[in-house]
């Protein structure tokens, strides 16, 4: 046997002979095969249960008759639907049925006047868990059919009469029964089969009815109308309309970004209308709901520096119906500082300037551009990594410092080095230079020369020979030939080599004697 299920949630066959076969949701084989009412209905309770939401189970009758029944999750039968079949002939609901209790089953002893229009009798229960039970009454004859047997149970009860000619009649239940028993309710009964012939009476039809928005109410009775007369209800009637749902509420509009930090993002919204009443709107991160909240604005923190996020709002209504999502994308602000350059090194210097050269800096989103700073005041701002100074004074010592800085405008910390500008200034001439001449020698003196960082010796020179050095401010010229001229000249020189101006003296040693 296979599953014949539709739209329904579960599918309840009874055979000719009664028998109860269910299935649920698309399972090819039976969830429960030859059972009962009682233990179809303990099933289907507790798979209602276990979803936690109303399933529906449609019953299918040998004679093309289907009734739909919906099951809560908190015990209830809340609705019966019966669609007539096509089928006339043979048996379609067995002669007896199971009691809630599970005595033996009691005979079905109504009888329905032949040649009857087919009509349909549906009642609604509104009891919950054990005592939840719905009545489903179906009268059908037709001319060449005989009356059918049908019953109504309640409680422990089944409920019987028999009627020779006129309506169905539907007795009451029995109002000082016991309190309806623990013990799992029934499903509608099936069909009743032909067995039982009446001759109706042809001004008259069984019409029960029930609200299916009513509390639990007793089985209803046909009563001639008002003021006498025959019942004039047509058989084509259309069945009540169920209400139409209410519509969900409108999506937030305006969604925006109010405020953002580092790790947070603060947005707001226009508040959405509903039939039933906004009670709050459901705020999302990413696709994932995060929260939910009464007013038109939120706060979501916990977020990554410098990241972008798809922040999403729905309405939820008092019937828990969810509008659909305003949606914005948003990033929350860069406030993560650079790493700070490594290895700053001075690399090359003049008289005038230092270069400065570093390793790159990291950042979460990355570095722009680096800053450098001269004895603490910023002087240049550079895209890679090195950098020269100029216009600095000779022989003077500075620091450089870098720092990383993002598109954020977020600052490391300075990475420095110290350097001194080469020495590139000479020293100023000596002066006063004379010289006193004897035979072989010749001996000088001069003034001091000056230096801006400051005079190491002095050169002297003959004819333009180097031939000593001093740091004093006099020398004497050695190995001379007598009675000869000769041009002496003196130069200071510093630290760095620099020499300076020559001071010149033109001189002759004497002759010999």
């Amino acid at each position: 046997m296979t599953n014949p299920s539709g739209a329904a949630d579960a599918v309840i066959l009874v055979d000719d002979a009664g028998t109860v076969t269910l299935f649920i949701g698309a399972a090819a084989e039976p969830r429960a095969e030859a059972t009962t009412n009682a233990e179809v209905i303990r099933i289907l309770l507790e798979y209602a249960a276990h979803l936690g939401r109303p399933i529906t189970a449609a019953t299918h009758y040998p004679s093309g008759h289907r009734s739909l029944h919906k099951f809560e999750p908190d015990g209830t039968v809340t609705r019966v639907e019966l669609t007539m079949g096509r089928r006339t002939g043979g048996p379609f609901m067995p002669d007896s049925f199971p009691t809630v209790d599970g005595s033996d089953p009691a005979p079905a002893r109504a009888v329905v006047p032949a040649r009857q229009k087919p009509r349909a009798a549906v009642a609604r229960s509104g009891l919950v868990g054990a005592a939840a039970v719905s009545i489903a009454v179906l009268a059908l004859t037709s001319s060449d059919r005989p009356g059918t047997a049908v019953t109504d149970e309640y409680h422990d009860q089944v409920i019987s009469s028999e009627v020779d000619t006129g309506p169905l009649e539907i007795p009451r239940p029995v109002t000082d029964s016991p309190q309806p028993p623990t013990s799992t309710p029934l499903l509608p009964t099936p069909e009743p089969s032909t067995t039982a012939t009446s001759t109706p009476d042809p001004t008259e039809s069984a019409t029960p009815t029930s609200s299916p928005t009513s509390e639990p109410t007793s089985a209803p009775t046909t009563a001639p109308p008002p003021g006498g007369g025959t019942d004039n209800t047509t058989d084509d009637e259309p069945p009540p309309r169920e209400p139409e749902p209410p519509a969900p509420p409108t999506t937030p509009g305006g969604l925006s970004v109010a405020e953002r930090t580092g790790s947070s993002l603060t947005v707001s919204w226009r508040a959405s209308a509903a039939e039933l009443g906004v009670t709050g709107y459901a705020v999302y991160v990413d696709g994932v709901r995060t929260d939910t909240v009464g007013g038109t604005s939120t706060t979501i923190g916990g977020l990554r520096n410098a990241v972008s996020y798809v922040i999403s709002v729905a309405a939820i209504d008092a019937g828990g119906n969810v509008s659909a999502q305003a949606s914005i994308t948003a990033t929350t602000l860069d406030t993560q500082a650079p790493s700070a350059p490594s290895g700053v090194d001075i690399s090359d210097r003049s008289g005038s300037s230092l270069t400065a050269s570093w390793g790159a800096a990291s950042d979460n989103v990355g570095v722009t551009g680096y800053v450098v700073y001269l004895d603490g005041t910023r002087v240049k701002t550079v895209n890679g990594t090195s950098a020269t100074v100029g216009g600095l004074d000779p022989a003077t010592s500075y620091q450089v410092s870098v720092m990383a800085v993002d598109a954020a405008g977020n600052t490391s910390g300075r990475a420095s080095a110290k350097g001194t500008t080469l020495d590139t200034v000479r020293p100023t001439r000596p002066g006063n230079l004379t010289g006193r001449s004897s035979i072989r020698q010749v001996v000088l003196d001069w003034s001091s020369s000056t230096d801006n960082v400051g005079v190491t010796g002095y050169a002297v020179y003959v004819d333009g020979r180097r031939v000593t050095t001093t740091s004093g401010t006099g020398a004497t010229v050695s190995g001379l030939r007598g009675a000869t001229d000769y041009t002496i000249s003196v130069s200071a020189y510093d630290a760095a080599g620099n020499l300076s101006p020559s001071a010149v003296l033109e001189i002759k040693t004497k002759a010999e004697i």
